[in-house]
């Protein structure tokens, strides 16, 4: 997160996508990496693990999350916000990665000076660069790009790819 901050772990909050929140919640389902479901009391410190990686899709196997919205990449939109923490000073509604980072980001910044910002990155969660934007949508990024990097391998017709001898192959 330094590279987008310029703050450290300390000061943004976040240490790696899978850490320890000591107020937050678990989610409301378990998620795809197995961080286990609970629940969440409204106004009650709860404390939970937390997973902002590909766990948080609804199916990490598939190049675009499992989301509905696209073939190729389900971007924001394959983020499951039954698998998010959630936080029970706020309704218990889920804390979508971009709200979790205490600081802005040189998103934020360059958003509100009207700029136009792109970020691509290997699971839809690390649209987290957005910084705080108190919905559900990362809106400081504009245009981002996150097919799923764990998703299982499919052949299109009419592709070539580099196979593992570097010979192309169908």
């Amino acid at each position: 997160m330094a590279l987008v901050t310029g703050g450290s772990p300390r000061t943004v909050g976040a240490f790696y996508d899978v850490a320890y929140d000591r107020v937050l919640a678990p989610p409301k389902t378990a998620t795809g990496n197995g961080l286990p479901a609970g629940n969440c009391i409204q106004g009650q410190i709860s404390g939970t693990q937390t997973e902002y990686e590909e766990g948080d899709e609804f199916d990490e196997t598939k190049l675009n999350g499992g989301g509905p919205y696209s073939t190729f990449d389900g971007g924001v939109l394959s983020i499951n916000p039954d698998r998010l923490e959630r936080d029970p000073f706020n309704g218990c509604k889920p804390v979508y990665p971009w709200n979790f980072v205490r600081t802005n980001t040189i998103y934020g910044v360059i958003h509100a000076a009207g700029g136009f910002t792109a970020w691509s990155d290997k699971h839809a969660v690390y649209a987290v660069v957005s910084g705080p934007t108190g919905t559900d949508k990362p809106s400081n990024v504009d245009d981002y790009y996150s097919p799923e990097v764990n998703s299982f391998e499919i052949l299109l017709p009419g592709t070539k790819t580099a196979a593992p001898n570097g010979r192309s192959q169908f």
